[in-house]
């Protein structure tokens, strides 16, 4: 199953990964694809989270800062991991090597971005978005070990059962006017929830 598994995502690599999306330019089509990308990590991560914190603290929680349902870190990990997703490894010619080096790389990048990203509102804003202060290895309470493993668990998911369908369900969905206006629309209301947000936690 897992030989099965690893061809079909060598076969994906062949299929076109920015859909037209209708726009002229290749920029145009790129922003649009960043945006749904980012709009489905952003919702999914943010339900994922509020059902692990709520069950680990028995009390409904609200991850993010953002009033609305987004944590926008997730979308811009769920973007960066699709587009490394689209690149072959060229250090690796074995299909299986192939598939556990980009894993290592992905966890590696979502490693850097959580880091970045914890660190920057713990010095800027004095705001600590999660907290691994008891988890082993923790560095600085924004990074540890446990959940770069957890990363590394939940990207082989996603290389290995995810992907194929998400590239291909992207096309669908981006050959959609109706979907683009919608999308137009969440992007719209971040905009403005990112705006007040800041303001609100701004020194």
């Amino acid at each position: 199953m897992f030989s099965s598994l690893i061809a079909r995502r060598e076969r994906v690599y062949d299929e076109k990964a920015i859909p037209d999306c209708g726009a002229k330019s290749h920029v145009g089509r790129l922003l649009i694809t960043f945006s749904a990308l980012f709009a489905f990590g952003a919702s999914c991560g943010f339900l994922l989270e509020t059902i692990y914190r709520s069950t680990a603290e028995q009390h409904l929680v609200k991850p993010g800062f953002l009033h609305g349902p987004c944590v926008p870190i997730y979308g811009f990990g769920f973007a960066l991991i699709y587009v490394m997703n689209c690149i072959r490894v060229p250090l690796a010619k074995n299909p299986k090597t192939r598939f556990f080096l980009s894993v290592l790389l992905q966890t590696l990048a979502a490693g850097v971005l959580e880091f970045f990203t914890g660190y920057f509102y713990l010095q800027r804003y004095g705001i600590r978005l999660w907290d691994y202060t008891g988890y082993f290895g923790n560095i600085m309470g924004v990074i540890c070990p446990s959940f770069l493993l957890a990363w590394a668990a939940l990207c082989a998911v996603y290389s290995l059962f995810l992907h194929p369908f998400i590239r291909r369900g992207l096309h669908v969905f981006l050959s959609n006017g109706i979907c683009i206006f919608f999308l137009g629309g969440y992007v719209g209301i971040l905009l403005i929830d990112l705006v007040l947000s800041f303001a609100a936690i701004a020194p």
